[in-house]
């Protein structure tokens, strides 16, 4: 995918979530509906951060995920963990990658090491909600 058709996807996704959002839809209610409580976020970036923000408080963020963990360390007192040390932390009931490509690559990365982990990616929960 070019940097220009992520851009335009990215611009698509959150025009959604952003129309779900005005009528009322968001994605904690979405998530507590199927019983998912405790939610891993693969991306530290913008995307995870928002989502972060909108499951504060409702739903428990254990820790995001990212290539990048030292980057960012921690997030609002959440841990930011390398992908290949997702083996030492609990499953989460689903873990939500936030990268608009590549979700192929990280479901590959996230399953070796726990393979039971449901996924979704936020392309394809935003058109859920």
């Amino acid at each position: 995918m070019s940097e220009l058709q992520i851009m335009r996807l990215g611009f698509t996704i959150m025009k959604r979530w952003l129309e779900n959002r005005n009528v009322g839809k968001d994605f904690a209610q979405y998530l507590l509906s199927f019983g998912y409580e405790t939610v891993g976020i693969y991306g530290a970036g913008d995307v995870g951060a928002l989502l972060y923000a909108e499951l504060r408080g409702k739903v428990k963020v254990p820790y995001f995920i990212d290539r990048n963990a030292e980057t960012f360390c921690e997030i609002d007192s959440v841990p930011v963990i390398l992908p290949q040390d997702l083996f030492q932390y609990p499953a989460c009931d689903i873990i939500i990658v936030t990268p608009l490509s590549g979700f192929e690559s990280i479901a590959e990365i996230i399953k070796a090491q726990h393979p039971n982990q449901p996924l979704l990616s936020i392309r394809d929960a935003v058109y859920e909600l």
